[in-house]
């Protein structure tokens, strides 16, 4: 992940999911403070974050977060980056 000047820090809490989205123009980079945060990606894998693990999601990349319990994270991105927001994807059976 690059970072420069016009990227930003975000502390979250979240508990539940967030809809899917991808970022057209920013990298994101996620580090677990408390709790367990997982990250879905459109091709079917996940992710899943313990404290003070990392993972970085390219720019373009869909994707959702969620916590089954209060989690607490850090979020480096670009500062005001587009969020676009997209259906599901559709599920292989």
């Amino acid at each position: 992940m690059r970072l420069s000047l016009n990227s930003c820090l975000r502390l979250a809490v979240i508990e539940g999911d967030y809809p899917w989205h991808y970022h057209p123009h920013s990298d994101e980079l996620f580090l677990v403070i408390e709790g367990s945060l997982s990250i879905e990606l459109a091709d079917g894998r996940e992710l899943r974050l313990e404290p003070f693990e990392t993972v970085t999601i390219p720019a373009n990349t869909v994707h959702r977060t969620g916590a089954k319990t209060r989690t607490v994270n850090l979020c480096f991105e670009q500062m005001a980056a587009e969020t676009v927001f997209v259906d599901p994807p559709p599920r292989s059976i």
